[in-house]
């Protein structure tokens, strides 16, 4: 995720990033680095990405199998 022209030091643009420590923001421009911390004041946690599922097709229809 991307937020642009937020970077409080150049006004650059800002990504999220993530270790095993934590979420974090950073500049792409000037290398500002922003630990994100929720209301209570603790580090936010590791974002862990959601399993993909399958969708159904253009207007609720489902795919039929493509031939290889």
């Amino acid at each position: 995720m991307y937020w642009l022209k937020s970077c409080p030091k150049c006004h650059g643009d800002l990504c999220l990033e993530q270790d095993h420590y934590g979420a974090f923001q950073t500049c792409l421009q000037c290398g500002y680095l922003r630990e994100l911390i929720d209301r209570s004041g603790n580090p936010v946690p590791a974002v862990q990405p959601l399993p993909i599922k399958e969708s159904p097709g253009r207007l609720g229809v489902p795919r039929l199998p493509v031939a290889a």
